[in-house]
């Protein structure tokens, strides 16, 4: 067999299904369905940067590198992080440390923001709906109830 012809690698078996494989060997192969990836719940709507918050929904991919979540500030601006742990209905991931950098600051000081959540796994999910986007606070804060201390 060529290497160009072991490069790709399509199962036909998982069509059927909906899925296909698609990896170089010795690459670890990633799932994708039809459908897209979706938020149902997000445990932990109140975060600190630095720690982790559990997404629940559908069509993740259960190898945690094949995931990629995206934080969306109110400007736009977005982080993005690898899940530690993954399954086809949830993730665990930390809140990145970019997410200090786009929190909303008013007279000197971070206000806790909240953040829009996306699932990336081969494709791309919605943006989460409202009630599914967690409000994160600086590291900084001694609680995550008021506003942060003022920048040095």
């Amino acid at each position: 067999m060529s290497s160009k012809a072991r490069s790709l690698l399509l199962t036909t078996s998982g069509l059927a299904a909906g899925v296909a494989f698609l990896a170089p060997f010795g690459v670890a192969q990633a799932e994708y369905t039809n459908s897209a990836p979706t938020i149902q719940s997000v445990s932990a709507m109140r975060a600190k940067v630095g720690k982790t918050i559990t997404i629940r929904g559908k069509s993740f991919s259960a190898i945690a590198r094949a995931n990629t979540v995206s934080f969306r500030g109110p400007d736009g601006r977005v982080a993005l992080a690898k899940p530690s742990r993954a399954s086809h209905t949830a993730l665990v991931v930390r809140v990145p440390d970019r997410v200090e950098r786009l929190l909303v600051q008013k007279d000197g000081r971070r206000l806790p923001t909240r953040f829009k959540l996306r699932v990336i796994t081969g494709r791309y999910g919605k943006l989460s709906a409202r009630r599914h986007s967690p409000v994160i606070v600086s590291a900084a804060c001694a609680t995550t109830a008021v506003a942060c201390p003022p920048l040095l």
